[in-house]
């Protein structure tokens, strides 16, 4: 995951643009008849379509957040946290799936978030669409990164929200397992993420920029989540503050309400918290207790939850569309 840096604009080349199915195509998949866990009187439960966006169930849980550890001087308290089952999306948010709000009229063009400064804007839209290659762009199936004020519409459009850093937390463990990261606790390196493995910025992976989603499959969480470590920081809905003390322990998001007495009012508060580390970090920054502060001009990718809908069984795969 691309770490947060402020003034960084990621660019943009459509190789091809990928039209997402309709949002009133439903699809589903057969249910295993042996899995214990599906109430066969219950109905799969209803998701919304985000362009490509495959949803993950996560069980609800348990588990103690955060580490004492000097490596993660931002994840202490360790403190027990009770996060409620929901979904969350398999991948990061693409931009090829970005471009459908754009085009509904919802979300700022990808042409005029991603044209470079220096290029004259009717050879760049003619550029982008004719698939020619043009220096330093990044393909549609790359990771969305987008400044914080312009997540809010993306969100609407898709009838989701952003996890909570326990969510994100909770689900990066592998439903809460003590692990450093997504797939246990063996060293970070470029077969499991994409990350930076040596002392040079552009060493990420050997690579320029962020990968398609799933790239690393040995990284991904035993329920399928990938990416939950490198290629770019996500945004999560928590107000950032440099300690856990006084985080929620119900699995909401922290906001200015929860913060100790004597906690300077305002301080931090436009800011918020970024996880999973980016491309250009290395192995203690993709880490699943390292956290990031993200303020104006920060870039960050996405990866959407929904509520479990009340009257469906989660643990049938979700019809999608609905």
């Amino acid at each position: 995951m691309t770490p947060f840096r402020p003034g960084r604009r990621p660019v943009l080349l459509s190789l091809a643009l990928l039209a997402p199915a309709t949002a009133c195509d439903d699809v589903t998949v057969q249910a295993d008849p042996e899995d214990a866990s599906v109430d066969a009187g219950l109905p799969a439960c209803r998701l919304p379509r985000v362009g490509t966006i495959d949803w993950v169930f996560i069980e609800g849980g348990s588990f103690v957040m955060g580490i004492d550890d000097p490596r993660w001087p931002l994840a202490a308290p360790p403190h027990r946290v009770t996060v409620p089952s929901f979904f969350i999306a398999r991948t990061e948010m693409r931009w090829v799936d970005y471009d459908a709000c754009s085009r509904d009229g919802v979300c700022t063009p990808i042409d005029v978030l991603h044209r470079p400064r220096h290029v004259n804007p009717e050879d760049w839209l003619l550029t982008r669409h004719s698939g020619e290659p043009y220096p330093g762009l990044v393909p549609d199936d790359s990771p969305t990164q987008l400044v914080w004020e312009k997540v809010s519409p993306v969100l609407r459009w898709s009838r989701t929200r952003l996890p909570s850093e326990a969510e994100w937390e909770y689900a990066a463990r592998g439903q809460g397992r003590d692990v450093l990261y997504p797939w246990g606790d063996e060293p970070a390196d470029c077969k499991w993420a994409v990350m930076r493995e040596g002392p040079k910025l552009e060493g990420a992976c050997n690579l320029y920029h962020q990968q398609p989603p799933c790239s690393r499959p040995a990284g991904n969480t035993p329920q399928g989540l990938c990416d939950m470590a490198g290629n770019t920081s996500e945004w999560t809905a928590d107000v950032f503050r440099e300690t856990y003390e006084g985080a929620p322990t119900d699995g909401t998001p922290r906001t200015a309400d929860h913060d100790p007495a004597g906690h300077e009012s305002g301080q931090w508060d436009a800011f918020r918290v970024g996880r999973g580390g980016g491309a250009t970090h290395l192995a203690d920054g993709v880490s699943v207790h390292a956290r990031s502060v993200g303020g104006a001009g920060t870039y960050a990718g996405l990866r959407p939850v929904v509520d479990v809908p009340p009257g469906c069984d989660p643990h049938k795969p979700p019809v999608v569309g609905g």
